[in-house]
């Protein structure tokens, strides 16, 4: 599957030159998404110097493979949030996702950006009887917190929708269009970006942080891990859950979409669908099936969607499909801010799938504490607020599916040992000369060769059907066929090997372990009669 999404095949492609030559800045931003981007035009004007890192292209990574929704209430994460934390923090969360939209807004028509802003009504709906509960507590939800709804009979047919919550004001656009084009905006004076430039080791030497890439290196007083996920070794991966959701784009055909955000229920299935109108085409954008990463059938998921996606409206032909990834958080509120007290490195993550909303709100309480200004929203996600009692049981819950992970796969499961038996574009683990291989064949029938074990915690990866790449099941770490990452904590790729070389170690290993019993050679020995 190529890496495309509906906004990427919609955006002006732009490019940004690599990091070629050792610089010195005040602030080094590490990411190209709508955190990296908005922070770093929220301090341009700041007088510091400052280096936006992409390890890819810009917005190609997670935020232009989004819904291009924009919300400031959450919908069935709402109830969980008021209930764990109150309702004086559920409005916070609210009005901090509300001014975030507003400043997207405002960047849109400072910068004139052409993305296809709209405001639109997001539909939280069930469309069978045994979701009707979650519809009634995010009402009851919405009304403790005194937010403008209405509940009631839903209009839009097709979704056989029984009851739904209707929130006016929400708004929509082309998320890879608006990174892109700010980006365009902001790359110069204090700001500079750089593409295919990925951080592979950060240090602190004399007080500064020292950033490796590997055609230059970036002496920083700050950091900002705008990543996702944080970089590296952090105790923050064992509060996160790393999911994968899929996305597909279709043509279609008479009635389009309803404009607005559509949230539906179907029992044990969520699923999100929305319209796009770009060049007089007309779009249905599906979006859902969340699972673990590596834990599940991802060719799967995505037939899911498109059956759902043929049931209920009248579509002509998958134009694009795509994955994305979230991290949610164990208390339901992101971590933004400082990583830990005295230090000057800064996190965003645990965004869950709110991410081109919640990207912003961390790019404004980022800029304020860079500037040392206060922000209202500071304390509320905190990545140093963690409250034992309250995360527990999901942080239990969540580690204790990453060490089932670490068991299955180095205790419980058999692999096969024919590194030559992978069909194309297939991928396996397979166990050779005493280690873990990850095999994949393209579709012109070449093999790739790599270590299956993840460089970050040392996690056994799996293969991604639907997408073709190797996904780490127990922090979301992921790499491509040829083991470059893609996503996750880990900042080098998977070992790659050389099937000759390793076929060779292998046939040395069994010549020296052999042990005499004749005297003459193993080669000689089978061929006594």
């Amino acid at each position: 599957m190529k890496e495309e999404s509906l906004w990427t095949r919609y955006s002006d492609n732009l490019s940004f030159p690599r990091l070629l030559e050792d610089i010195t800045v005040d602030v080094a931003i590490i990411g190209g998404g709508i955190t990296g981007v908005t922070t770093a035009a929220l301090l341009a004007d700041s007088g510091k110097k400052i280096a936006l890192l992409e390890a890819r292209q810009i917005g190609r990574s997670s935020s232009g493979f989004s819904t291009g929704n924009l919300y400031e209430i959450l919908g069935d994460e709402l109830s969980d949030l008021v209930q764990l934390h109150g309702a004086e923090k559920g409005n916070r969360v609210v009005s901090s996702r509300r001014e975030a939209i507003l400043l997207i807004e405002r960047m849109i028509e400072r910068f004139s950006i052409d993305c296809d802003f709209r405001r639109v009504p997001r539909y939280f709906y069930a469309s069978v009887k045994t979701s009707e509960q979650t519809i009634e507590n995010e009402a009851k939800t919405q009304a403790l917190l005194n937010l403008p709804f209405t509940y009631g009979p839903f209009p839009e047919k097709r979704l056989q929708a029984r009851v739904g919550i209707v929130n006016d004001d929400q708004a929509q656009f082309n998320p890879q269009r608006y990174i892109e084009k700010l980006a365009e905006k902001i790359n110069c004076g204090n700001v500079e970006i750089y593409e295919r430039s990925a951080v592979e080791k950060i240090e602190k030497i004399d007080g500064r942080y020292i950033l490796y890439t590997d055609h230059g290196i970036i002496s920083a007083e700050k950091i900002i891990h705008a990543t996702h996920t944080p970089k590296g070794l952090m105790t923050y991966h064992t509060l996160l859950g790393p999911y994968r959701e899929y996305g597909l784009a279709f043509k279609i055909n008479g009635r389009p979409h309803p404009p607005g955000i559509f949230f539906g229920y179907f029992g044990d299935f969520h699923v999100s669908t929305r319209g796009y109108e770009r060049d007089r085409e007309q779009y249905l954008v599906v979006v859902g099936s969340p699972h673990k990463v590596g834990q599940g059938d991802s060719v799967e998921e995505m037939n899911r969607l498109e059956i759902f996606a043929r049931a209920h409206f009248d579509v002509v032909e998958v134009v694009e499909r795509w994955g994305a990834q979230q991290y949610k958080t164990t208390d339901y509120l992101p971590y933004i801010g400082h990583k830990s007290k005295g230090e000057d490195v800064f996190i965003a993550t645990g965004f869950s799938a709110h991410g081109l909303t919640y990207g912003t709100v961390a790019a404004q309480i980022l800029a304020d504490q860079i500037l040392g200004r206060e922000n209202p929203y500071a304390d509320l996600y905190s990545p140093t607020r963690l409250n034992p009692l309250k995360s527990a049981p999901k942080f239990i819950k969540e580690n204790a599916n990453v060490f089932y992970e670490y068991v299955k796969d180095y205790v419980l499961e058999n692999y096969p040992q024919d590194l030559h038996d992978v069909a194309a574009a297939e991928g396996k683990i397979v166990s050779f000369d005493g280690k873990k291989i990850a095999v994949s064949r393209d579709e012109e029938g070449h093999l790739h060769v790599c270590s299956a074990i993840c460089p970050h915690l040392a996690g056994v990866v799996h293969w991604n059907n639907a997408e073709k790449t190797w996904d780490c099941p127990c922090h979301g770490s992921r790499f491509t066929p040829e083991g470059d990452v893609l996503e996750g904590p880990a900042f080098k790729g998977l070992q790659v090997y050389q099937l000759a070389d390793l076929e060779e170690k292998a046939e040395k290993s069994k010549k020296e372990s052999w042990i005499p019993r004749t005297g003459i050679s193993p080669s000689e020995e089978s061929g006594l009669i």
